[in-house]
């Protein structure tokens, strides 16, 4: 007997060592050469398990049992339970599981797990990755990445000049490129020959046109036999 009640209590200790990650169990109060007595007196821990009476539930660690009567005994017991711990890729010690980012750089971001690992996430900016900016990086408190903010393209499509009889030197900034022919069509009856800086020319006394288009940004000459006042050349 005294084997069996022996067996029996290895057994219930196995079982509640295998329960030491909780507060439920005491890993200090397990003690497998403690003796208790042969009385059926059974209760539940708070594991789940089964033990014959309180004696052997209390030396196997559990911290709290109810009986058959559903009465619960507890027995003091400070617990301290270690949080879960993550480090970022930054070296941010993280505290608590879940999603998680730094106060102090909202691109350093990511995942702390259960287990203790850190799964991050990779923030591309467009001013690292080399992407053009028309104008100025600015990075707004609070934000991960800078934002391009495009210098504004002056607007040049109302401003008109005085074309002299004789040559010219105009530049042409409208919103669209233009046909020569649509562009100059106001004027074509003045024009004597206009031409771009590779020498082809536009002459609407001889219908030809070997500009083409007029683009925007370039600078052309052009002839005129009299005086044009406030010329636009987009309108």
């Amino acid at each position: 007997m005294k084997n069996l009640f022996t067996s029996f209590i290895l057994l219930v200790f196995f079982s509640a060592s295998a329960q030491t990650d909780s507060c439920c169990i005491n890993p200090d109060w397990v003690d497998p050469n403690a003796m208790c007595t042969m009385e059926y007196d059974p209760v539940v821990g708070c594991d789940g398990v089964e033990y014959g009476n309180p004696c052997i539930a209390q030396i196997s660690g559990v911290t709290s049992w109810t009986n058959q009567a559903g009465q619960t005994s507890s027995l003091d017991w400070d617990c301290e339970t270690n949080p879960v711990t993550c480090t970022s890729w930054s070296g941010v010690e993280i505290t608590e599981p879940g999603d998680w980012t730094n106060p102090n750089n909202p691109c350093d971001m990511g995942y702390c797990n259960e287990d203790g690992t850190f799964s991050g996430i990779i923030i591309d900016c467009a001013e690292q990755m080399g992407m053009p900016c028309n104008g100025e990086w600015v990075l707004e408190e609070g934000q991960c990445c800078s934002e391009c903010i495009e210098t504004p393209t002056p607007n040049c499509e109302n401003i008109s000049i005085t074309l002299t009889n004789g040559w010219n030197m105009i530049g042409f900034a409208c919103a669209n490129n233009t046909n020569a022919s649509v562009a100059f069509e106001p004027i074509q009856d003045k024009i004597i020959i206009a031409k771009n800086g590779a020498g082809n020319a536009y002459l609407p006394g001889w219908d030809f046109n070997g500009l083409g288009d007029l683009k925007r940004g370039y600078g052309y000459l052009i002839k005129v036999s009299e005086e044009i006042p406030n010329y636009n050349i987009c309108e």
